[in-house]
């Protein structure tokens, strides 16, 4: 096997999207989402960079806004990874959705669908 084109191994394959997008931990009801861009985006989940360390298992709620003239996708992930960047003070933090709803995903498939793969 070439080791420079490894077999995907995602259940959800991910597309590289710049989304702006908000979040914060569940139970921070006193403080102002963060914001921040996405990396990337797959039904299952979505990567982005925080200017906080997250622990993994940790659940946020995040705002994200696939489209410019509608509602942004609110849902609620759970950190599987979390890596502090090189030669910064943030962190990039990979994340699954959980407790997303059928209009999400419907949402997201639509996003996906007119985007090329990562």
């Amino acid at each position: 096997m070439n080791p420079y084109f490894e077999e995907e191994r995602r259940k959800c394959p991910r597309v590289y999207a710049s989304l702006p997008m908000q979040f914060r931990e569940i139970g921070e009801f006193d403080k102002l989402p963060r914001d921040t861009i996405t990396k990337d985006l797959s039904r299952g989940g979505v990567r982005f960079s925080a200017d906080k360390f997250v622990p993994v298992g940790s659940r946020l709620v995040v705002n994200i806004a696939l489209e410019s003239r509608s509602e942004p996708l609110r849902s609620t992930v759970k950190i599987v990874w979390a890596k502090r960047q090189q030669y910064s003070d943030s962190y990039e933090l990979g994340c699954q959705f959980v407790n997303i709803d059928d209009e999400a995903k419907s949402r997201i498939n639509r996003f996906i669908a007119h985007q090329p793969p990562a």
